[in-house]
């Protein structure tokens, strides 16, 4: 019998990397994913391309995005990607904004909890914006 939550978490990663695509970012998907690597960003700085580790967690709504996450924090080049699958919406946390939002809990559910105004606030300092990140990783 076929994993159906497998199945959907990998459509996510997809239509996820080619929202970054559509964005202007250059994405390579892993083989696999057992470093908690879902795809990597390449962003060509003035001198050398830098690379980010991407992950991707999604579900159908805000509130039911869950994952073990804190760790992904402690990388300097990490990228978290929450997808809501419904309104195919994005909100993107880098490194910094990983570790100050979503520490480790400690809970068999994982760190991210998502409030209705955890993700206006998400909204309203441009994290639904892509090229907002193209741009934040560009710097």
């Amino acid at each position: 019998m076929a994993n159906r939550r497998s199945r959907q978490g990998k459509a996510a990663e997809l239509q996820v990397v080619g929202l970054l695509t559509d964005a202007g970012l250059d994405c390579y998907l892993t083989v696999v994913d057992d470093q908690g690597i879902d795809a990597v960003i390449r962003v060509d700085t003035a001198g050398a391309p830098r690379y980010f580790d991407v992950q991707v967690k999604s579900a159908r709504s805000w509130a039911a995005i869950r994952g073990s996450i804190a760790a992904l924090g402690k990388r300097k080049n990490a990228v978290l990607v929450l997808f809501n699958s419904t309104s195919r919406e994005v909100l993107w946390l880098d490194s910094a904004a990983i570790s100050s939002r979503f520490s480790a809990t400690g809970s068999t559910w994982g760190d991210v909890f998502l409030t209705a105004a955890m993700v206006q606030k998400f909204r309203d300092q441009g994290r639904a914006d892509l090229s907002r990140l193209r741009e934040h990783l560009e710097k």
